[in-house]
């Protein structure tokens, strides 16, 4: 590993119809500004709100572009920035006062050849669902990835992996975490740079909304499909949805039994390895919440199957081929 004495910072921030957000995350920021070691860029990511004129006041550079996917909102950022390290924040997050000294002391003494930030943490008066799925993430364990909201790497090392994918709808930041190890740069949270998540779901539709839009990758295409264990199992759940369905209509009431066991078994058996370092309560209401997730990446899939058959054969899907 090596160290970069007083680096310059370019704190990155993509958004899109964030006038809401934005300013708690910069007012959150605003012991920085002036700073001659950071500077604060907001890519604003063709909204139709006053994000940039927010943005604007709240004393950060503004980048505009054209409506394109998040890598390429990133990478847009890194483009108008001058800083030999680069931390990527989301607009609807909020940075702690953690986060900021562990940012001042990256200034001082910034590292190479890692991928450093945190998992979001939640906000102090969470819903239930923060509270037991998004709160106890903390207890997974290693991550292998972190969250493109809240990234950070030196320059170099970004130019290394080649940038973000700007085709990608979702998993981008996954996908960037995967080359970065590809080239011998490490993952290494710091759960000093702990930030708040504004944007968590607090209702089962949002919930279920926000794990469809982040499936949605993992159906682009067969290979992606099957080096995803979560779209696999997406799709066993959809199965046996169906499974179900035909056994009531049909009232083969054994395959329905077989089906809603199953489906409940994929449920239970994925809370208890995902949140085996949780407690007894957070893996029961879990197994409760993987029955959305799945839900939701499930309709995600579906959405990405329709829309990759709609790109090869025109905007009416043929019935037989």
């Amino acid at each position: 590993m090596t160290n970069v004495s007083k680096a310059h910072i370019s704190i990155i921030i993509t958004a899109f119809n964030e006038e809401r957000d934005l300013p708690v995350l910069l007012a959150s920021l605003a012991s920085l500004r002036g700073d001659p070691a950071f500077e604060i860029i907001v890519v604003d990511n063709g909204s139709t709100d006053g994000t940039a004129n927010r943005a604007w006041v709240g004393g950060a550079k503004v980048v505009s572009i054209e409506r394109s996917k998040v890598g390429a909102g990133r990478n847009a950022g890194v483009k108008a920035s001058r800083g030999s390290i680069l931390a990527f924040l989301d607009a609807d997050v909020i940075a702690t006062e953690q986060w900021i000294a562990s940012i001042r002391a990256l200034a001082d003494h910034a590292r190479e050849s890692v991928i450093t930030g945190d998992v979001y943490d939640i906000v102090e008066q969470p819903s239930w669902i923060e509270r037991h799925w998004f709160g106890s993430l903390y207890a997974r364990g290693a991550q292998s990835y972190l969250n493109g909201g809240n990234l950070i790497i030196a320059r170099a090392d970004f130019a290394k992996v080649g940038g973000f994918d700007e085709d990608m709808v979702s998993g981008e930041d996954v996908e960037f975490c995967m080359r970065a190890a590809d080239a011998g740069i490490r993952v290494s949270p710091d759960r000093n740079l702990r930030v708040l998540h504004q944007g968590y779901p607090s209702t089962a539709k949002q919930f279920i909304n926000r794990e469809a839009w982040h499936g949605r990758s993992d159906f682009a295409s067969m290979r992606s499909f099957l080096a995803s264990p979560v779209a696999i199992t997406a799709a066993m759940f959809a199965v046996l949805h169906l499974t179900l369905f035909v056994g009531v209509l049909g009232q083969y009431w054994m395959l329905a039994d077989l089906s809603a066991v199953g489906i409940g078994f994929l449920c239970l058996a994925s809370a208890v390895w995902k949140w085996r370092r949780a407690g007894l309560t957070s893996r029961l209401v879990n197994a409760g919440v993987f029955y959305l997730y799945f839900t939701g990446r499930a309709v995600g899939g579906a959405r990405e199957v329709i829309h990759q058959a709609k790109r090869h054969f025109g905007t009416e899907v043929p019935l037989s081929l």
